[in-house]
């Protein structure tokens, strides 16, 4: 019997045991995970120079993909049709700030706040069944100094 021949007899065996089905779905799996990675969540390409920062962008990467699929597990229960992108659009509207205001007594009161999101953006909250958190408690802080005299 022919290398060739044993070749192929070792891939029949492999099929019917189903790991060659296995691993077909595994690289589809994997293409699939790059393609949103590339297209839906937009990254591309950085070229770190430094490894923890290679490793600590591949994290961020990854992080974004399962929260994508979780949103996209999300609205296949409760919004069908809808897509992670075009959610994260219209809530992409809802921004976080910081309202800083002196006190008299040189101090500085900041606080953080969200804008309150827009009818259309609160729908499609309640539809998914998420809250936004409570706005986060005022800071008290001494007063920057002034890198300049008056």
């Amino acid at each position: 019997m022919s290398q060739e021949e044993r070749d192929w007899l070792e891939w029949l065996k492999r099929v019917r045991e189903g790991r060659v089905t296995q691993k077909w779905a595994a690289e589809k799996i994997i293409e699939a995970a790059f393609k949103c990675l590339k297209s839906e969540l937009g990254t591309r390409p950085i070229y770190h120079q430094l490894e923890h920062r290679v490793d600590a962008h591949i994290l961020v990467a990854f992080l974004a993909y399962c929260l994508s699929v979780t949103l996209k597990h999300r609205l296949q229960a409760h919004a069908p049709g809808l897509t992670p992108r075009a959610v994260l659009e219209k809530l992409a509207a809802i921004q976080t700030l910081d309202v800083t205001v002196p006190t008299t007594d040189g101090r500085c009161l900041t606080m953080p706040r969200y804008t309150e999101p827009e009818a259309d953006a609160a729908l499609l909250l309640h539809q998914l069944k998420l809250t936004l958190p409570n706005q986060p408690p005022p800071r008290i802080a001494p007063s920057p100094k002034r890198p300049y005299p008056n």
